[in-house]
């Protein structure tokens, strides 16, 4: 579907800050492949976090004493010194069922 968007590159992100901005939330539902990706909506002051339907792409996150940090790799989140270990229920949820079920 065009939308009379313009690119100026020819970068992956580009496609999903745009699809974003025309879809909101529901560009997800239009991506295929694997991805992990946060979006800071201005507008709203709400932060969007998405990966892939099959966990492909990893997608960690922490809440901080200065706000959020998220990354694709649980080092970094461990380097920030936000990482509080491995939590061993939701380690056996993951073994049993492939993820971990909310909450």
């Amino acid at each position: 579907m065009q939308t009379g968007r313009r690119f100026r590159s020819t970068c992956d992100t580009e496609v999903i800050v745009n699809g974003f901005a025309e879809w909101g939330e529901a560009v997800v539902d239009r991506l295929q492949g694997m991805f992990a990706f946060g979006i800071w909506d201005k507008q709203t002051g709400s932060l969007f976090l998405a990966r892939d339907r099959t966990g492909m792409k990893p997608l960690f996150y922490a809440k901080g004493p200065h706000g959020i940090a998220f990354a694709s790799g649980a080092c970094v989140i461990n380097a920030l010194g936000l990482g509080s270990g491995l939590d061993p229920e939701a380690a056996a949820l993951y073994f049993v069922f492939g993820y971990v079920p909310s909450p």
